[in-house]
């Protein structure tokens, strides 16, 4: 591959609008541009990325998320676009197959606890999403207190670094004033 600059379109006459995009910014050449179904190129791309962008078909978000995520760098982020679909994701009732395929990625993200994202509620909504730091999250419950412990890898002193959040006392059960 001759560069580690990607773009993937389905359509060849969106792939050629795009190209005649990149050809007129200086870096434009350095862009390598796939056409075809991006659940099998993706895959094939032997590199980490720092950036992806999601705007396909709705109904494969969950599957582009999870090939894009283990090929995220450390501080990689993807954003996916649309994720408010229209509002109809915030309806109680959700109908469509890609509102309902949005829906489910969102769920999907909202409870993948390896990632830190936020959804910005800007246009049909974009969310991003970054891997998360920490190696390990635990919640102790030990004498009234309950204490968050985060284990994060770091490379300064130690390979790994105990990071206690913040201790917060549990409220005592109202006692009866009257004895």
């Amino acid at each position: 591959f001759p560069s580690h600059d990607r773009c993937i379109e389905i359509r060849e006459e969106d792939a050629l609008r795009a190209q005649s995009y990149f050809e007129q910014h200086s870096n434009g050449k350095t862009i390598y541009q796939h056409i075809g179904d991006a659940k099998s190129i993706i895959p094939s791309i032997p590199h980490q990325f720092d950036l992806a962008f999601i705007d396909a078909d709705k109904t494969g978000y969950i599957d582009y998320y999870t090939l894009l995520k283990p090929k995220m760098s450390r501080n990689g982020i993807i954003i996916a676009d649309n994720t408010l679909f229209h509002g109809d994701v915030l309806e109680e009732k959700i109908s469509g197959k890609n509102a309902k395929a949005i829906q489910a990625f969102n769920e999907l993200v909202a409870a993948d606890i390896e990632t830190e994202k936020i959804m910005l509620t800007i246009r049909d909504g974009l969310t991003l999403i970054r891997k998360s730091n920490r190696m390990f999250h635990h919640v102790f419950v030990f004498r009234g207190f309950v204490r968050f412990v985060l284990f994060r890898f770091t490379r300064q002193n130690s390979p790994f670094q105990r990071v206690v959040m913040y201790p917060r006392p549990i409220a005592p059960k109202p006692q009866n004033p009257i004895s």
